[in-house]
C-alpha cells in the first residue's frame, strides 16, 4: 500500500520530468516537444476524471484498472540499463485491446527491492503498479507535481495520436518505508475520452 501524499519534494518540478525523458530520449524525441510544451498545474487544476486518477498518492495501475473495469498489460518502449538503474519507456495497455490508457518513463533503483521482484521487474511482462500490489511490496511515494502537456510530445515515441489534446501528468518517487529509493515515475494519461473507443494512444 501506499502512504499517504506527505512528504512533497519541493525542488523544480519540470526539469526534473525533462531530465528523465532525456534519460532515456537524449536531446531529441519526446523530451524536445516536451520541454517547449509542459506547464506545472496545481492538482485542483486538473479536469475530472484526469483529476481522480491523478491526485492521490496511489499506484496508476491499479486506478485506472478500477477505471476501466478491466486488467492493464505493459507494452516496452525502450529500455536502458546501467548498473543497478534500469530505466524504462511504456505503454499501460487495456487487456485484449490495441491501444494505450497510459504512457510513462521511469527510473528504477533495482537495490531497492527483493530479489523476487526484481525478478519480476526484470522480466518485463506486469507493470510495476501491478507488481507492487500483488506482491504487497511496502513502499511510500511522495508526489513532486502535476503537469499538462501537448499530446503531441508522445509522437516522438512512435505512438500515433489521433486527436490533438492537451495531456495531464504526474511526477512522483518511491522510497523503501526506511527512505531508500526505489523509483522516479513521470506518468501521463491519454485522452480518456478517446480510451474507451480505443482511439487514443496507438502504435503507428
Amino acid at each position: 500500500m501506499d502512504a499517504p501524499i506527505g512528504g512533497a519534494d519541493h525542488r523544480p518540478l519540470l526539469p526534473r520530468v525533462v531530465a528523465l525523458l532525456r534519460a532515456l530520449d537524449g536531446d531529441v524525441g519526446i523530451a524536445t516537444v516536451a520541454a517547449a510544451t509542459l506547464r506545472a498545474l496545481d492538482g485542483s487544476a486538473i479536469p475530472e476524471p484526469q483529476r481522480q486518477l491523478l491526485v492521490h498518492a496511489d499506484g496508476l495501475t491499479p486506478t485506472l484498472e478500477r477505471h476501466l473495469g478491466q486488467p492493464l498489460g505493459l507494452r516496452m518502449l525502450r529500455v536502458r540499463r546501467q548498473g543497478s538503474v534500469l530505466m524504462r519507456e511504456i505503454l499501460l495497455v487495456a487487456a485484449g485491446l490495441d491501444h494505450a490508457v497510459s504512457f510513462g518513463a521511469i527510473r528504477l533503483h533495482l537495490d531497492g527491492f527483493e530479489d523476487g521482484v526484481r525478478s519480476e521487474i526484470l522480466a518485463g511482462v506486469a507493470p510495476l503498479g501491478t507488481i507492487l500490489r500483488d506482491r504487497r511490496v511496502a513502499h511510500q511515494r511522495r508526489l513532486s507535481g502535476f503537469f499538462q502537456v501537448a499530446a503531441r510530445a508522445l509522437v516522438p515515441a512512435g505512438i500515433a495520436l489521433r486527436d490533438e489534446a492537451t495531456l495531464y501528468g504526474r511526477h512522483s518517487e518511491l522510497h523503501t518505508p526506511t527512505g531508500q529509493e526505489m523509483a522516479e515515475v513521470v506518468e501521463i494519461l491519454a485522452p480518456l475520452a478517446s480510451a474507451a473507443r480505443g482511439e487514443s494512444l496507438s502504435r503507428g
